[in-house]
């Protein structure tokens, strides 16, 4: 998703909501974050902070990876609400429909796919 990410200000929060999703909740049965989930998302954090700077939710996931139970954490309730997953999934779709699109077909296709006129 790299061209993606580079040009699209919400495919990279998305893409930042994914990852901690994975970093917290790496399996229903786990208990604490995901050693290599909380790798992804610090490079991910250091990569990006040029960009993600200015949004809010930005220095809260900075500190994600050093907290060892986020999921006793009040700042990072939301993320293991029974809601979040279902609304995380809602927008990963809604992303994915308006940033990958079928490409256009050549117009040959056109011709031999439209019924031959008398």
């Amino acid at each position: 998703p790299g061209a993606v990410l580079d040009k699209d200000i919400e495919v990279e929060g998305l893409w930042l909501s994914l990852l901690a999703h994975f970093a917290c909740r790496p399996q229903p049965d786990a208990h604490g974050p995901d050693a290599d989930g909380v790798a992804d998302l610090q490079t991910f954090l250091h990569s990006r902070s040029a960009t993600l700077g200015g949004q809010p939710d930005y220095m809260l996931y900075c500190a994600l990876p050093f907290i060892p139970r986020p999921d006793l954490s009040p700042q990072f309730k939301h993320l293991f609400a029974p809601e979040w997953l279902p609304a995380l999934k809602e927008r990963l779709a809604t992303t994915l429909v308006r940033v990958v699109r079928r490409p256009d077909w050549p117009a040959i296709y056109a011709l031999m796919a439209s019924p031959p006129r008398p």
